[in-house]
């Protein structure tokens, strides 16, 4: 009778595998890492119209000069755990053949799926129009229209953001196809050939966007076991936003992902479990709150498709 170090899977294909997985995670680029000491905490803005304010500032030799003061208000964040684990015995480890690796591939899939609900936060936070107040608008007329005016809405936008920080953008696939084949845009880059299409990269410099970050990302809305319906996270609309090159709670940036610590992977050996001589489980974990800190450092341009 052979060992079970003897049975293996069938022989796979050298350095072939098939995975899919979302290509990129944008979540980070609208709400970038703050890191905090504690779990939850206050913090504290100031102002909106504070910094804007002039007052006399005429003084003589014997006068005193003009009082300013400025306004405080407290918002809280409070971050929560968010882990995975799975189980990798020896035996998978050891009967797997090239290019299978149980223990990264289960590191992977776990990780994967921390951000894929790090992704899903973020977006049902900042592609929400009731989180911003009157910033936020819909075109009357929708970008896959011809006659629309997608320019004149992203001007609209970017005038309407507070803030010195550096402006970024970010847009649903469907959207960002309707305006990089929009004949406004495709004229403005001396296009003339039809089916010409604007890039990323041109877009975000005739806006003065430092980056441009288009939402790709699927998710699995069917119940386990059932066929999978796969749907984008971000939708059709376009969120411009102003962003510190250096996360701090000082500066007025949209949102951020207040968390304690990085995202960590944690293994640990289990020998009385599954056949064999055990195996190791592997935890992804990480901490954080999506919170939206500055709702006048952004504006949402929603639905923008029909």
């Amino acid at each position: 009778m052979p060992s079970p170090s003897q049975l293996h899977v069938n022989a796979a294909l050298s350095q072939i595998s098939i995975q899919f997985q979302n290509s990129q995670y944008i979540g980070l680029s609208v709400a970038p890492l703050l890191a905090v000491n504690k779990l939850s905490d206050v913090f504290f803005k100031y102002g909106e119209a504070d910094f804007f304010t002039r007052v006399n500032d005429l003084a003589d030799d014997k006068s005193l000069a003009q009082e300013l003061d400025y306004t405080l208000s407290q918002d809280t964040y409070s971050c929560r755990f968010h882990a995975n684990r799975s189980f990798v015995s020896d035996e998978e480890i050891r009967n797997a053949d090239a290019p299978l690796n149980p223990l990264i591939d289960a590191t992977e899939q776990l990780t994967n799926n921390i951000m894929l609900g790090h992704e899903k936060a973020c977006a049902d936070l900042v592609f929400n129009p009731a989180n911003f107040g009157s910033n936020t608008s819909s075109p009357v007329v929708k970008w896959d229209a011809a006659n629309s005016t997608p320019i004149a809405n992203i001007q609209t936008a970017t005038d309407a953001t507070l803030g010195n920080d550096p402006l970024h953008a970010i847009i649903g696939i469907d959207a960002f196809r309707a305006l990089q084949r929009h004949p406004d845009l495709t004229a403005a880059f001396h296009f003339v050939s039809e089916g010409a299409v604007a890039s990323a990269e041109q877009i975000a410099r005739f806006f003065g966007f430092k980056s441009l970050s288009i939402g790709e990302a699927r998710i699995n809305t069917a119940i386990k076991g059932q066929t999978p319906v796969l749907s984008r996270i971000w939708g059709d609309s376009m969120l411009i936003f102003r962003k510190p090159d250096a996360p701090s709670p000082r500066k007025a940036a949209l949102a951020y992902t207040f968390s304690v610590g990085d995202r960590q992977v944690i293994t640990e050996r289990h020998n009385m479990i599954g056949g064999g001589t055990g195996g190791e489980f592997v935890k992804v974990t990480m901490n954080y709150d999506v919170k939206l800190v500055s709702a006048s450092a952004g504006f949402l341009i929603s639905n923008t498709n029909t």
